[in-house]
């Protein structure tokens, strides 16, 4: 079952339950994975349960809650053929995706 090899998923909110789930399913079908999350520890774990040695799965830690942390995450993660955009920002209201205004999108301090 290799349909998906050749191609680069990118899994954000990688190191949660779904996003675990979804990360073994992708990487069962033969495809690269660039997973992230902002816990570092848990990815790491995850690479180690997943790659067993392929060099199909690597780990891009990342912080979403922030324009900087999205665009440092793009820069690295090279070409996708598919995005799981799974990541949780719990900090935001309901409002449309082109609102432009940094306050907005950016996680606010404590």
């Amino acid at each position: 079952m290799n349909e998906l090899a050749g191609q680069t998923v990118l899994i954000t909110g990688a190191a949660g339950g779904i996003g675990s789930a979804l990360a073994a399913t992708f990487a069962r079908s033969g495809a690269s994975l660039v997973l992230t999350d902002i816990n570092a520890e848990a990815l790491n774990s995850l690479c180690e349960r997943l790659d067993a040695g392929s060099g199909r799965v690597r780990v891009e830690p990342a912080d979403l809650s922030n324009r900087a942390g999205c665009r440092a995450l793009a820069a690295a993660c090279g070409d996708i053929d598919v995005l799981i955009n799974n990541a949780a920002l719990t900090h935001m209201h309901y409002q449309g995706v082109m609102v432009p205004d940094d306050v907005f999108w950016d996680k606010p301090s404590p």
